[in-house]
């Protein structure tokens, strides 16, 4: 196969599973520099998601790596209790006493931050093989992480991570009596693999981008990747007590409001997902409700899927991340 050209060796390796490609790399330099490039990678992951069954992540939301409470779910198992179908993970790059956030997945890869956002890595759990961005040279790390994410630009053929964040101005803390009623400087940064490097975004989050708390900030702080946009559960300060569904264009770097869906928002907690390759919004309360935006960005388009007539605690919803890993992995 060594005389074939690149193009057709391209669409033979690309039908294969990871662990061969592994092997594969070892075969010569023309096939180790086409398994290792960026594009193909995608491509492989492309084509045989459509063929293979989910992988799912299922950890805390914030966890200790000594504890270890990751798992990598099989779909394939035809029971829940196949104690076979669960994979305890190992992260390669974690010391003993780290503290691990999940910023996202995408394309089966998954991108963490160790120790107070400090260090940032994109990992590959189907190889092992991982790359540690370089450190925001901006950054104090006097901050409170409001919320982040991570996806693809198809527009770059690149990965990004994003963070909005609040900064600390604790002399301004000391003089305020009203916690509530401080006005924090939100910022929000954005790095681009392709370039390799950190930019500051523009911050305006509509009505709540001054005079608001982290935690008055609705749903969970890691975005939910839908065509090539991160989204978020996010308050309005106009409205007590309303919600809204913010997005950050990650070809564009800006931010926009999605609509939401029309119902009774009397629910103990909200989160985002995505069903299908759409939007959802799972409502959680004396019911649990599923809706489903069918036609991204068109209101009416809102759909409800189901609505359960059982309740679910928000501790435990909010306790635990589901992610879908990868298809092919």
């Amino acid at each position: 196969m060594s005389n074939l050209p690149d193009d057709v060796l391209i669409e033979v390796l690309s039908r294969l599973p990871v662990k061969s490609l592994l092997r594969f790399k070892c075969a010569c330099k023309q096939w180790l520099s086409l398994i290792s490039d960026p594009g193909f990678a995608l491509l492989q992951y492309k084509r045989t998601a459509r063929n293979s069954p989910p992988k799912i992540l299922l950890s805390k939301r914030s966890l200790y790596s000594k504890d270890s409470p990751l798992r990598s779910f099989d779909c394939s198992t035809t029971s829940l209790h196949d104690q076979r179908a669960l994979t305890r993970l190992h992260f390669p790059f974690i010391r003993p006493d780290s503290m691990v956030r999940f910023i996202g997945s995408c394309h089966g890869l998954i991108c963490l931050a160790l120790d107070n956002y400090r260090e940032i890595f994109i990992w590959n759990p189907s190889t092992g093989a991982y790359t540690k961005l370089p450190a925001d040279p901006d950054a104090t790390y006097d901050y409170d992480i409001v919320k982040y994410g991570f996806g693809y630009d198809s527009s770059t053929n690149g990965y990004k991570v994003m963070f909005y964040f609040q900064e600390i101005d604790h002399k301004r803390e000391d003089n305020l009596q009203d916690d509530n009623s401080r006005c924090i400087d939100i910022q929000g940064i954005v790095f681009t693999a392709k370039t390799n490097s950190w930019k500051k975004v523009e911050h305006s989050f509509g009505s709540i981008h001054c005079c608001c708390e982290a935690r008055n900030l609705q749903g969970r702080p890691m975005g939910t990747l839908v065509n090539e946009s991160l989204h978020w559960l996010t308050n309005n300060q106009c409205e007590f007590g309303m919600f809204g569904i913010t997005a950050f264009d990650l070809a564009t770097d800006k931010f926009s409001r999605v609509p939401k869906p029309d119902f009774d928002y009397a629910h103990q907690a909200m989160g985002l997902g995505v069903v299908g390759g759409r939007l959802c919004l799972l409502a959680l309360g004396a019911n649990v409700e599923l809706w489903v935006m069918k036609e991204y960005g068109v209101k009416c388009s809102w759909q409800k899927h189901y609505c359960l007539g059982i309740s679910i605690s928000a501790d435990d919803y909010g306790n635990w991340a589901a992610l879908i890993l990868s298809q092919c992995c």
